[in-house]
């Protein structure tokens, strides 16, 4: 029931509150919600956004589908200007996280106008709201504040209510419009500022890999002295926050913002990195401009100011980043679906890099949140189109594993990753998608891939094998998913094919795969690190394809030479089946491996039954003028594959050659078939115009 009040003492009441919710001087606007030019932030519903238009600020949308953000907040003050004109109304939407209640607010001309109600299983009703004597498309203003158990609603400056509500729930932010028309426009929020992490006089509560004197306080600001400071990070951690800070660069300057960084790890490969760069404003925006989400997805817009102080404000909600600068909204993720942020860490350090560039930061300030992932249907299934399918398998190659219905059997459509100009018919990619792919391909080429994502590590201890013998070296348990397998060794047994490694799962007799270290890592066997999508060698040689496991998997390493071989020992990440993924594990296929060694004869691949194949790795020095002569699946032709020589196949005839899915190595070559994976039924024959071969493995899941 709403209780009624004196207006003066609730507008003093009011007052105060504001006053404990207002930020720093050059702050009073708070941060805008919406984007003048395009629903970003709002699109996070469980239905595709349709019927809305917004222009110049206003958004316009009678009889459109109800729209979600994708901010949660605990105390706020929202306001906006909104109008209506043929008895058109607005709601204002707050869904409880965590629960299936939501406080729904009616604004409309006449009648009930600010009716809340609160619902659940049931409905209450806690304002009836008033009978506003307001004239057809006359704008208005709205002021809605939430203080721990108390809601109130002030319409053109005029206090209408103040209600109790639960003092236990955050709330999101939705709306919806009847049919009729009007407008809603300058929707800003403000949160209470949070509590300092920078006192302004020493760097209690900081820490730093190295020399953290290189960083200072001086006039109350955190100052860079001299380069070399890498990032100053905090001692506590941190899940979900809104994060607010001021910053001045140098001219050309290059800093970021690193948040949910594991102690060892590095913001923009195992945290993320908002990034701040001062660059001319007419540089293309890109996964590198300020307030990118390094690497991964370019912002919305630039609103920085160069050579000035900037305001930089970070909400992390569960997978859900977004982040104003000087009150525009520059950033809006939803990480959950994105190929490689959803793979990051939910909580972990904040810090400010230093990165060669006199900086200042001050008014550091941490609002902290409840952990979660906020709205449940920020994590319903978005439908997926064949781009995203396709580059999903780049970056998380477990998708291979995943029985689906994509092109298959096409030899040259991606040879060349020409990924900017995918077919129209694929669907539409997302925004930082393309980025994310081009990043993932740039640090492989450096020897980074996921070292410290939140997985479940193991490792074997070393040993020495001697001839002859094979050594177990992990055995793993129950189901689950090795998403990538590093080789502890000296790199130098991979120039020869005496160091073997064994995988046999669920219980099988027979291993899985077994084969050569040289042919698992087939793009590093004789050169370094360069961009690709499979391998990749840091503190041991990596590779990518995904090994689901339903009852138990056992690795081992057998020496077929001549001598022993010392320090041999593997680390692999994990992903063990939980209740809610067992099922979907279960039903993966099996990553499998047929080995063949030098033989007479023309077949490169001969396989039977259901399956799909997605790489092969073999020898070229039996036959250096050896080509392709046919693809036969299911008894049945494929064509585009027939060629005189290894072009085709490989996407260069003749030479060494190195691309992100191919390559040469001497007589060494490879192919991975991350997008054109080749499904069969009944089996799969590849014949080459050969009549010798070299030793070649051949890698499919299997269903």
């Amino acid at each position: 029931m709403m209780r009624i009040r004196n207006p003066l003492s609730a507008a003093c009441c009011l007052s105060l509150f504001l006053t404990a919710l207002a930020p720093a001087a050059d702050d009073n606007a708070g941060v805008k919600l919406m984007r003048p030019d395009s629903l970003a932030g709002w699109d996070h519903g469980e239905q595709p956004v349709r019927g809305w238009t917004i222009r110049d600020g206003r958004l316009t949308g009678p009889g459109a589908t109800p729209l979600l953000s994708g901010y949660t907040f605990g105390d706020f003050r929202l306001r906006f200007r909104w109008s209506v004109t043929g008895g058109m109304d607005w709601t204002v939407v707050l869904p409880a996280v965590a629960s299936n209640d939501r406080l729904l607010l009616k604004l409309r001309e006449g009648p009930e106008c600010g009716r809340l109600l609160d619902v659940g299983r049931g409905v209450k009703r806690l304002a009836a709201g008033e009978d506003c004597p307001f004239t057809g498309g006359e704008p208005h203003t709205a002021e809605i504040v939430r203080q721990g158990a108390k809601f109130s609603l002030t319409l053109d400056g005029r206090l209408l209510y103040e209600v109790p509500i639960d003092p236990n729930r955050r709330l999101g932010l939705g709306l919806m419009g009847g049919s009729g028309g009007g407008w809603l426009s300058d929707m800003t929020l403000q949160e209470p500022a949070g509590e300092p992490i920078f006192n302004g006089k020493d760097l209690t509560g900081w820490w730093h890999p190295g020399d953290i004197g290189v960083w200072g306080a001086e006039n109350g600001n955190l100052v860079l002295r001299k380069p070399g400071g890498n990032y100053i990070r905090t001692k506590k951690e941190y899940g979900n926050f809104t994060l607010s800070l001021e910053y001045r660069i140098q001219k050309g300057g290059n800093s970021g913002v690193g948040i949910r960084t594991p102690r060892p790890g590095w913001p923009s490969g195992d945290g993320m990195e908002l990034q701040i760069w001062d660059i001319p404003r007419n540089t293309p925006l890109d996964k590198h401009a300020a307030m990118a989400i390094y690497g991964n997805v370019p912002p919305l817009a630039r609103a920085d100011r160069r050579g000035q102080w900037n305001r930089v404000v970070i909400k992390a909600d569960g997978r859900m980043i977004s982040a104003w600068m000087n009150g525009e909204l520059v950033q809006q993720c939803n990480t959950a679906f994105h190929p490689e942020l959803k793979h990051r860490h939910l909580k972990g350090w904040i810090g400010v890099q230093e990165h060669g560039a006199t900086m200042e930061v001050r008014n550091l300030r941490v609002l902290e949140a409840p952990a979660g992932l906020g709205l449940a249907a920020w994590q319903t299934p978005r439908p997926q189109t064949v781009a995203t399918l396709l580059l999903d398998r780049l970056m998380n190659p477990e998708r291979l594993s995943v029985a689906d219905r994509l092109p298959s059997g096409n030899a040259t459509s991606f040879k060349d990753l020409g990924l900017q100009s995918l077919p129209s018919s694929h669907g539409e990619v997302p925004r930082g998608w393309l980025s994310a792919v081009e990043y993932r391909r740039e640090q492989f080429g450096w020897g980074v891939h996921r070292e410290f994502d939140p997985r479940p590590r193991f490792q074997s201890p070393q040993k020495t094998i001697t001839p002859g013998k094979t050594e177990q070296l992990l055995h793993l348990d129950g189901a689950g998913i090795v998403h990538w397998l590093k080789l502890k060794a000296d790199k130098k047994v991979l120039a020869a094919s005496d160091l073997w490694l064994e995988v046999t799962i669920d219980g099988q007799k027979e291993p899985a795969i077994a084969a050569p270290a040289r042919f698992w890592f087939a793009p590093l066997a004789d050169e370094g690190n360069f961009p690709n999508f499979v391998c990749t060698d840091r503190g041991g040689v990596t590779n990518m394809l995904a090994m689901p496991f339903g009852s138990g998997m056992t690795i081992a390493a057998a020496n077929r030479g001549k001598r022993p071989i010392a320090n041999v020992g593997i680390s692999v990440s994990v992903e063990p089946a939980t209740e809610a993924t067992r099922g979907d594990i279960l039903g993966r296929m099996r990553l499998h491996g047929v080995y063949q060694p030098a033989r007479e004869g023309s077949e490169l691949v001969h396989l039977e039954g259901a399956g799909r194949l997605v790489g092969l790795v073999f020898d070229q020095s039996a036959d250096a003028a050896m080509g392709i002569d046919s693809l036969t699946i299911d008894g049945q032709p494929a064509s585009g594959w027939a060629s005189p020589d290894l072009a085709t196949l490989l996407g260069q005839a003749k030479g060494d050659f190195r691309t992100p899915l191919s390559g040469r190595h001497r007589a060494l070559c490879w192919r991975y078939l991350m997008l054109e994976a080749v499904d069969f039924e009944k089996s799969l024959v590849l014949k080459t115009t050969a009549k010798r071969l070299g030793p070649g493995l051949a890698v499919f899941y299997n269903k």
